[in-house]
């Protein structure tokens, strides 16, 4: 008799084994994707650097640019800030992050005879900030904001231990992403390469950090490049200058 039960005991337990490793690991992916979310700056900081822009044909453009993250008890706030530069206006743009709701974006242009900025329209956010290959969905991370986010696997990337994330458009339509690859560090919850695909599923846009250092037991992640694999341009993003306030 034992017997007779012993296989249909043990497929159970190993079933019941198995459902619980996926809840327990569905618990972990949801507070890991939380923490991504909703972490906050502790600090007002500002960045300075330079943009610079490899065009088709090779040539090079630089732009100053200027970061500010301004945290409050509720919501943080993200401001880029460029200067004119070559012939390009100087622009900016206001992403406010606000826990549990959608990202609010604010862009505007210098380029009104008074000297004043102009309000762009900002509605879709696959446009390019300053002519480069950011574009506004990128500087405001909102593909970690789509409701379909899934843990693939944990490995290393440039000496840092990873999780790789995968996060679904719910809608993507012609010019837009279609999924996003992010390697997240593990420890500073920041990404440090993340690939882009367009709507055929195919390879548009890859971002990396080129440097990482610790400071005073904080990682920190500086300069990165993007590169759109599709129109063989790339810009690279140099930090010099920061300030915490």
């Amino acid at each position: 008799m034992r017997n007779r039960y012993s296989l249909p005991v043990l497929v159970l337990g190993l079933l019941t084994m198995t459902l619980l490793g996926f809840a327990a690991d569905e618990v972990e992916e949801r507070a890991f994707i939380r923490e991504l979310t909703e972490r906050r700056p502790a600090t007002k900081t500002q960045i300075y650097g330079f943009l610079t822009l490899r065009l088709a044909d090779n040539q090079r453009r630089e732009v100053p640019v200027k970061t500010i993250t301004e945290p409050s008890s509720e919501h943080w706030v993200t401001r880029w800030e460029t200067q004119s530069a070559e012939g390009a206006p100087a622009e900016r743009l206001t992403v406010s992050h606000q826990l549990g709701r959608t990202n609010i974006y604010e862009w505007s242009r210098l380029d009104r005879p008074d000297g004043s900025f102009q309000k762009l329209n900002c509605t879709n956010l696959f446009q390019p900030f300053v002519n480069s290959d950011f574009w506004l969905v990128d500087l405001g991370l909102e593909f970690f904001q789509w409701p379909q986010q899934k843990i693939l696997r944990t490995e290393m990337r440039k000496g840092r231990s990873c999780r790789v994330l995968e996060s679904i458009n719910p809608s993507p339509t012609q010019g837009t992403y279609s999924r996003v690859v992010s390697w997240i560090d593990s420890e500073a919850l920041q990404p440090i390469r993340v690939e882009v695909f367009d709507t055929q599923n195919k390879l548009l846009k890859v971002f990396a950090i080129l440097g990482i250092k610790k400071v005073n037991g904080k990682v920190q992640l500086k300069d990165l490049e993007i590169r759109n694999e599709q129109t063989d341009t790339r810009t690279r993003l140099d930090l010099e200058l920061e300030i915490d306030q």
